[in-house]
């Protein structure tokens, strides 16, 4: 999408190539094609087995040279622990951190690169080592499993940043036509919620359900939590999709049914 200059999830780009420090092998290749990614495309990659005997410092000053001569205006790191060499606990300790970060500033505000630096995270879901590495991005964007049951091609994004509009979280589906913006974790859930709902909820009050009965079913067939299913239930009772009354027996027991 950067490189035809297209909006990526709804999302306008600047049309540019890249240049990709990568720790990946042969197996690149399968992602490259699955993005749509050809020869022409002007995304260069650099590989680790080539690069493994570099020095960090001369090797961002190198490719900075290589963006400027290639005249693309995006450099990615894959990943920061492989090429800026943090071995054992180096990337607990800020200063090694801040040593591994002077390059990577020096190639985005003294050349005016757009620079990104993939890291892993824990077992915890958050950025592994040091705290300084939040300290220079504009923008940090976290990728993971989201939590609930979703399909095994649903990633959760949670960001912060400088700019009110990176601190927000929400899901994206890998599609075969590619990336698709599904919204937040909660809105996935309550939608999740209405669907089965109004599945299991029948026409006609002749028919009517119990509301006891149809709420810890929809409870256990989504695995969503009971509250996202009680505020999904009233708000298709405030929508006047579902009807909602209580019986003269013992208990008032609550009844639900779609209008005719």
């Amino acid at each position: 999408c950067v490189h035809d200059g297209k909006p990526f999830m709804g999302m306008p780009t600047i049309k540019s190539g890249a240049l990709v420090l990568t720790e990946q092998g042969p197996n690149i290749l399968e992602s490259t094609a699955k993005a749509g990614i050809s020869d022409d495309d002007e995304i260069y990659f650099a590989f680790y087995k080539d690069l493994v005997n570099e020095d960090w410092n001369d090797l961002l000053e190198a490719a900075v040279t290589v963006c400027e001569r290639l005249g693309v205006k995006i450099l990615v790191v894959d990943t920061l622990t492989a090429f800026a060499e943090l071995h054992g606990s180096d990337e607990n300790l800020s200063g090694e951190i801040i040593a591994r970060m002077k390059p990577v500033l020096s190639a985005a505000r003294v050349h005016g690169l757009h620079v990104s630096i993939l890291h892993h995270t824990g077992k915890d879901g958050e950025i592994r080592g040091s705290s300084a590495l939040y300290k220079d991005p504009d923008a940090i964007w976290v990728l993971g499993r989201p939590p609930g049951d979703h399909g095994p091609n649903v990633r959760a994004l949670r960001g912060r940043g400088r700019h009110d509009a990176i601190n927000t979280s929400f899901n994206i589906a890998l599609e075969d036509a590619g990336y698709v913006l599904l919204g937040t974790n909660n809105q996935i859930e309550h939608a999740k919620a209405e669907n089965m709902l109004l599945e299991e909820i029948p026409v006609g009050f002749e028919n009517a359900r119990r509301r006891t009965e149809v709420v810890p079913l929809v409870k256990e067939e989504t695995g969503v939590g009971d509250g996202t299913v009680q505020r999904a239930l009233e708000a298709l009772v405030a929508q006047g999709v579902v009807k909602q009354q209580k019986l003269k027996a013992p208990g008032s027991p609550a009844v639900l049914w779609k209008p005719e």
